[in-house]
């Protein structure tokens, strides 16, 4: 998997998606079902998720490419599931679809029909991608529980 454009433009897709999630309220939509998300958490996390996606642009870890996909994938479930529950859009849905979505399809699809990742490689970045996307909700998950014991 010797894309690098795709890489870079998961970069791109991560910054537009941040951008459509502060623009449209993301941070108000998340603190009508958990209390206590701040702009602070929202900005480190999102952070922390940009830089993850340029390790992956400049390493030449197939995995951890893989993993961005992965992780792309599971953060727009993460926005589609809910709006559809709620009948109420979720900030950052928009970007999902229409970038995150045919991007980390097209980078697995890529991956296998290239034979550039193994079944292992394949498996183990879906294991990754969702482990970063369940960062946020654990972070905030123990601080929750750290604040209720008080």
């Amino acid at each position: 998997m010797n894309e690098k454009w795709m890489s870079w433009g998961c970069v791109a897709f991560a910054m537009i998606h941040v951008w459509e999630e502060y623009h449209f309220g993301w941070l108000a939509w998340a603190q009508t079902f958990v209390a206590g998300v701040t702009l602070a958490q929202f900005v480190w996390i999102n952070a922390l998720f940009i830089a993850l996606c340029v390790l992956a642009a400049v390493g030449r870890s197939v995995t951890l490419k893989l993993s961005i996909a992965s992780l792309i994938l599971f953060n727009l479930c993460v926005h589609l599931f809910p709006t559809l529950y709620f009948g109420r859009y979720s900030p950052g849905l928009y970007s999902a679809l229409l970038l995150y979505f045919p991007a980390g399809l097209w980078m697995y699809q890529r991956a296998w029909r290239s034979q550039s990742a193994s079944r292992r490689q394949i498996a183990l970045s879906w294991l990754l991608g969702a482990g970063w996307m369940m960062f946020p909700f654990l972070f905030q998950g123990i601080r929750l529980f750290y604040i209720r014991r008080r």
